[in-house]
């Protein structure tokens, strides 16, 4: 989330017995070629009924499906008999995360979405412990108006000194913050912060 602009995703996946399930799977964005995409799937079998809305377009489908699930991913392909292709593959090993045990980076999640003949890639990367927060967020797709993101957060959590670098690309746009925080006294702190970007370089003391 930054300022008003907010992204979303939600995906909720039930196996109801060997042969059936349902999956949904909601992406919210500020961005006007996918405000929302939302799919919605039932499974019997190796068929599927798959409800797709893209922004204010929504239509059905109905087809073959290529369909593989265990407890922490989901991997779904449809075929439609037009030759109409929709993925979705997700997978996700958050549990040290969560309880802040990590000791070095490894994949958290993943999502793969394959539409319309576009598709999304996100990997986030990352661990956490009672020392350091790493977290590694990358990103691609085939729209030209968001072809490349990532975001990269490393930061001590130390309370008396620590350095934290925060590193974002946005398509062409880099930018890059370097901090350095130190408790000098109980009433005094030292700050430096180095800022960087496709623009330009600039220090603070």
């Amino acid at each position: 989330k930054r300022g008003d602009n907010e992204v979303n995703m939600e995906i909720t996946f039930n196996i109801t017995s060997e042969t059936q399930a349902t999956l949904d799977f909601k992406l919210t964005t500020p961005l006007e070629v996918m405000k929302v995409i939302h799919i919605g799937a039932s499974i019997e079998g190796q068929k599927a009924h798959v409800e797709f809305q893209r922004n204010d377009d929504k239509y059905s489908l109905d087809g073959d499906v290529d369909f593989k699930s265990d407890k922490s991913s989901v991997d779904m392909t449809f075929t439609s008999p037009e030759g109409k292709t929709i993925k979705i593959a997700a997978s996700y090993d958050i549990e040290d995360f969560l309880a802040a045990t990590g000791t070095a980076a490894h994949k958290l999640a993943s999502i793969e979405l394959q539409f319309e003949e576009h598709n999304i890639n996100l990997n986030f990367n990352g661990y956490r412990n009672n020392d350091r927060l790493n977290v590694d967020i990358h990103g691609e797709s085939s729209f030209d108006i968001v072809k490349k993101i990532h975001l990269k957060i490393d930061t001590a959590l130390h309370v008396e000194s620590h350095d934290s670098n925060i590193e974002m690309q946005f398509n062409d746009f880099e930018f890059a913050m370097h901090n350095h925080f130190e408790k000098v006294d109980n009433d005094h702190y030292k700050f430096k912060i180095k800022l960087e970007s496709t623009l330009t370089p600039l220090a603070f003391h």
